[in-house]
């Protein structure tokens, strides 16, 4: 008989996960958000997550917050199930308390970082920005503090230093796809068992301009005066492709790229960096997007930029 599971998700980005778990598991329920409001007419558009439920005749239930109201109907719905596990992956909400213990085996989150290094809600933006050379999967069981709780396997991988973060994440689901039914059947089956993190070594992802959140937020793509060619590479790839790299068109000209150029016109003009190439201790801008304007690749750019 196969374990009965709960999947919570409020991306389209863990398809495949799904489409994995589908096969191996009995999953009862799907939490998920609500249908986004999309373009001028503002038409409700399913996520990728959605659609699969009811394509598969899945169980939905669907969230727009988490209150008080929600939590009742969805410990309700829980009960009725009595799974074995709950998964939570790309989960947009903090699960209540009184959800942990509903299911038999309790809830694993899947995070992308190693922990303790890297909690909160931009591991792979801060494993880039920090130049790490590795990165990587933690199953983790869900408890009250954020990404704190009890490891049940850690999954490692090279991080490519040329992957923007979106590569990044795309790499890191398409990894769990490959490995989730092992672990979660390893963890069942008690073969793998769930043991404490190393509190004292714990890092979190604290936003530079909003330091109480742990998202990127677009104040942060800017570049600041310490910064170095290599550290404006890593800014280039970890800020791709959300909020991409801000800058003014006269700051360029501390880099070598640009140093012996100067900008054809007084006025400020922002542009936004999209992609960059490191070697040879120098940074190479290819691609920007001029703000409000087109985007240009770097022959263009200079062309109509610079003297």
């Amino acid at each position: 008989m196969k374990s009965k599971i709960v999947f919570f998700s409020t991306s389209s980005r863990p398809l495949k996960v799904l489409e994995k778990l589908n096969l191996e598991f009995d999953i009862r329920l799907i939490v998920t958000k609500s249908d986004k409001q999309i373009g001028r007419n503002k038409n409700l558009v399913p996520n990728e997550i959605k659609k699969f439920a009811l394509t598969h005749n899945i169980p939905l239930f669907e969230i727009d917050k988490f209150d008080s109201n929600t939590k009742e109907k969805l410990e309700i719905a829980l009960n009725e199930i009595n799974p074995d596990l709950a998964l939570t992956i790309d989960f947009g909400f903090i699960v209540p308390k009184s959800l942990f213990n509903i299911p038999k085996n309790g809830i694993v989150n899947t995070h992308f970082s190693l922990l303790p290094k890297y909690r909160g809600a931009s591991a792979v933006q801060f494993a880039i920005l920090n130049d790490e050379k590795e990165f990587g999967i933690t199953y983790h069981l869900i408890d009250a503090n954020l990404d704190t709780g009890d490891i049940i396997y850690q999954s490692k991988f090279p991080l490519d230093e040329n992957l923007t973060s979106g590569e990044a994440y795309e790499y890191l689901f398409n990894k769990c796809s490959e490995e989730i039914t092992q672990i979660l059947t390893k963890y069942l089956s008690k073969e793998l068992l769930p043991a404490p993190q190393d509190h004292s070594k714990a890092v979190y992802t604290y936003s530079t301009s909003n330091p109480k959140h742990t998202f990127i937020f677009k104040e942060d793509a800017v570049l600041k005066s310490e910064d170095t060619e290599r550290s404006v590479f890593r800014k280039i790839k970890a800020y791709n492709p959300w909020p991409l790299l801000r800058v003014e068109i006269g700051e360029l000209q501390k880099f070598k790229q640009f140093s012996n150029l100067k900008p054809k016109k007084a006025e400020k003009i922002f542009l936004k960096i999209n992609q960059a190439n490191f070697s040879n201790n120098k940074l190479e801008i290819t691609e920007v997007t001029i703000e409000n304007g087109k985007r240009l690749n770097i022959k263009d750019f200079l062309s109509g930029y610079f003297n």
